[in-house]
C-alpha cells in the first residue's frame, strides 16, 4: 500500500519540478488547479483516517515528539492543537459509519467531517442531514445545521445547563498589538446577549455606511463595523456613560447618535419546542443571524425587547406576531425567518439581502405576497434581473439555473395557483396579526 502512495507522491513531485504555470493556457491551468485541489482533499481525508493508527505506532516516540499529535503537526506544518482535534475526530468516526464512508468516497472533506462528527455525536439522527448539508449546502449552511444539532436537548434542565456553561465561559479581552500598537480584542457572549449587542450596533453601522457612501468612500464591511463600534462608545460617553434599567445609556447624546429605536430581536421557534419548553431533534429555537438559544431564553425576553416571534412548521411559516408595524412588516418578518440567508443553493450571504419577486416578476404584476417573495443577495439578484438566471423550486427546494438558450424561463410551475398550493393543496398563508 505504501509503495503505491509513494509512487503517487513521486509523480506529483516530478510534475511540480517541470510545471510552467505561466506557459499554460488559462483554461488548462484552471483544470490543473481543480485536479490538484482534489488530490489535496483526498490526501487530507487519508491523513484523518490513518491518524489513530499512527498514534499506536512508536515512530513519533523515536523521533523525539511528546505526542503523536505533535509529530503529525511537524510533518503537516501546522499546530499541535489542530492535529489533536484531527485525532479526536478520527476516533469518533468509528461511531459514525455514514460519515466515514462519505470521507472515504471523497464526498466530504476532512474539515467537513470534523464539523459533522460533533453534531452527529450530539444528535445521531441528524447525521444524514448534516452530510447532505456538507455535500450541497455550502460551508455556512453546514455550520448552521451543526449548531442546531448540538442544541438538541432531552429536557429543559439539560438545555438550561448547556446555556449556563456558555454564560460562565463569557469574556471580553483587549490587548495592544506588539507589531503596530493597535488595540486588539476578543469576546464571547451568550447568543441572546450577542443579539442585543448586534441590534444596538446596527444603527451605527448604517449611519457609518451612509456617510461613507455620500462621501464616495468604499471600504470593507468589517471596517465600517469597527467605525460603528467607536461611534457607539462615543455616543454612550456623551450621554454620561450611565446605564438605564435596560442596560443602555441615556437619550441625551450628541447629534451624531442614531435614533433610539428599541433593539429588535428575531426569534425563530418551532411550535412544538415552544410549547414543550426545550428543543428536541429536528426542532429549532434560534435568534436569526446569531444561533440556537434555549426556549426559556426566548420566553424570558418577551417583555424586554421589540420582539418578532415566528412559529414554524417545517419550511412553512405558520404565525408571525409583533407590535406596532404595518402589514408589509409582517411579511418581511416571515421572509427573514424563512430565508435567513440568500436562497440560492450554496450561497451563505446573510447581510444586505434583497427581496425578489421570484416566481411572477413585480414588473408583470407579481403580488407582494409571501409565496411570491424570496430573500436573495445583491450579486444573485443582479444575475437574475439582468443576466437571465432563474430561481425555481420554492422554499425548501430552491434551484438556481443558468441562462436558457433564447427560451422563456421555465419556472417548473404550472397553473395560476402559488407554487406551495400546487405542491401541497393544504398549504396556507401564515397568519399575520398584531
Amino acid at each position: 500500500m505504501r509503495e503505491e502512495i509513494q509512487g503517487c507522491v513521486g509523480v506529483i513531485r516530478d510534475f511540480l519540478h517541470v510545471a510552467e504555470p505561466e506557459a499554460t493556457h488559462p483554461e488548462d491551468a484552471a483544470g490543473v488547479w481543480a485536479d490538484l485541489c482534489e488530490l489535496q482533499r483526498l490526501a487530507a481525508n487519508g491523513c484523518l483516517l490513518f491518524g489513530p493508527r499512527v498514534e499506536e505506532s512508536e515512530v513519533w516516540r523515536r523521533e523525539g515528539a511528546r505526542s503523536a499529535a505533535e509529530w503529525m503537526a511537524r510533518r503537516q506544518g501546522g499546530e499541535t492543537r489542530d492535529a489533536t482535534a484531527d485525532l479526536n475526530a478520527a476516533k469518533d468516526l468509528d461511531f459514525h459509519p455514514d460519515t466515514e464512508e462519505a470521507l472515504r468516497n471523497g464526498d466530504v472533506s476532512s474539515d467537513q467531517a470534523k464539523k459533522i462528527v460533533p453534531g452527529a455525536k450530539a444528535d445521531p439522527s441528524a447525521e444524514k442531514e448534516l452530510l447532505d448539508a456538507a455535500k450541497h449546502g455550502g460551508e455556512e449552511e453546514l455550520k448552521r445545521r451543526v449548531r442546531q444539532a448540538r442544541a438538541t436537548a432531552h429536557s429543559r434542565l439539560e438545555e438550561d445547563d448547556r446555556a449556563e456553561k456558555v454564560r460562565k465561559s463569557r469574556f471580553c479581552k483587549t490587548w495592544t498589538d506588539d507589531v503596530d500598537g493597535s488595540l486588539r480584542g476578543s469576546f464571547k457572549l451568550p447568543a441572546d446577549d450577542g443579539a442585543r449587542l448586534l441590534a444596538a450596533l446596527r444603527p451605527f453601522q448604517d449611519q457609518v455606511f451612509d456617510k461613507a457612501r455620500r462621501a464616495g468612500v468604499k471600504e470593507r464591511p468589517d471596517q465600517y463595523a469597527a467605525d460603528a463600534l467607536v461611534a457607539m462608545a462615543e455616543a454612550a460617553h456623551r450621554s454620561g456613560g450611565g446605564c438605564g434599567s435596560n442596560g443602555h445609556g441615556g437619550d441625551s447624546g450628541g447629534s451624531s447618535r442614531p435614533g433610539r429605536a428599541p433593539a429588535t430581536i428575531l426569534f425563530r421557534v418551532d411550535l412544538s419546542a415552544f410549547l414543550r419548553g426545550w428543543v428536541e431533534s429536528g426542532e429549532l429555537c434560534e435568534i436569526a443571524g446569531v444561533g440556537p438559544v434555549p426556549v426559556d431564553t426566548a420566553k424570558a425576553v418577551l417583555g424586554e425587547a421589540f420582539l418578532k416571534l415566528v412559529i414554524t412548521d417545517g419550511v412553512d411559516i405558520r404565525t408571525v406576531a409583533h407590535l406596532g408595524r404595518a402589514v408589509s412588516a409582517y411579511v418581511r418578518t416571515a421572509l427573514e425567518a424563512r430565508d435567513p440567508v440568500c436562497v440560492v443553493p450554496g450561497c451563505a450571504v446573510a447581510q444586505g439581502l434583497e427581496i425578489d419577486h421570484w416566481l411572477i416578476p413585480f414588473a408583470e404584476g407579481g403580488p407582494t405576497e409571501l409565496w411570491n417573495l424570496a430573500r436573495i443577495c445583491h450579486r444573485h439578484h443582479t444575475m437574475k434581473t439582468y443576466q437571465r438566471w432563474t430561481l425555481t423550486g420554492g422554499p425548501g427546494h430552491w434551484n438556481w439555473h443558468k441562462p436558457p438558450d433564447d427560451k422563456p424561463p421555465d419556472t417548473g410551475q404550472t397553473g395560476t395557483d402559488p407554487p406551495h398550493r400546487q405542491a401541497d393543496p393544504t398549504w396556507e398563508e401564515p397568519r399575520l396579526f398584531a
